[in-house]
């Protein structure tokens, strides 16, 4: 039935890692705009500030591989 409706059904452990897996990908978005914001008041971006983007991007880039990967294993 649910593949009818193009939907996919998770046992509840995989469906929390998802749901743990978005939430920790929009505190990560929450943070880049949080430093978006500040260098743009100041202005300019510290090394620092970019280092620190580039960090939470490259979590994020992470996150998103795995999360296709543990969906992917569920086709």
């Amino acid at each position: 039935m649910s593949q009818a409706k193009n939907l996919y059904l998770f046992p509840n452990e995989l469906e929390h890692q998802i749901k743990l897996a978005v939430r920790n990908m929009r505190g990560i978005g929450n943070n880049i705009n949080q430093i978006a914001k500040y260098a743009h008041e100041q202005g300019y971006a510290s090394r620092d500030s970019m280092e620190v983007v580039y960090n939470f991007l490259l979590h994020l880039e992470n996150e998103i591989k795995s999360v296709k990967e543990i969906v992917s294993k569920r086709k």
